[in-house]
């Protein structure tokens, strides 16, 4: 039959605890620190990389936002020019005008001096042809009488 020895019961209950502190103290205890060491490390590591990912989504949007700026500041700067050039354009047609209309004046000026100087010329050779005919015809006089 069974019986229970108590002198063996007692030394199994103590090589039962001495087991579980050993165990405990040397074995437990230590895979429990590298366990919460690790557990740690993983979260710090995702708390990082949290913090890099928000960081590189805060950059990301700088980034968009500076890319946009930048776009709009250079839209502003064409229409400029290209008001800029509109202007110059303006203005050298309004050159051009003012040039032709001088040119216009100025060769209407050289017409009527030409103009003036031809009928004076043409006054002066009348003259000098009304004289030469009075002249020959007072000599045809002359030698007729």
């Amino acid at each position: 039959m069974l019986t229970i020895n108590p002198s063996e019961l007692i030394w199994t209950i103590i090589g039962f605890l001495t087991l579980y502190f050993l165990l405990k103290k040397f074995l437990f205890e230590p895979i429990i620190r590298v366990m919460d060491a690790r557990k740690a490390r993983i979260s710090e590591g995702m708390s990082e990389e949290r913090q890099a990912r928000d960081a590189l989504d805060e950059d990301a949007r700088q980034l968009e936002t500076l890319r946009i700026e930048q776009l709009e500041a250079a839209k502003g700067q064409v229409q400029e020019e290209q008001q800029r050039e509109e202007e110059r354009r303006a203005q050298a047609l309004q050159d051009a005008r003012e040039a032709a209309k001088r040119l216009c004046e100025e060769g209407k000026e050289r017409a009527k001096a030409l103009c003036d100087q031809t009928e004076d010329q043409l006054r002066a050779q009348g003259e000098a042809l009304s004289a030469m005919i009075v002249a020959r015809l007072l000599d045809a006089g002359n030698t007729e009488q």
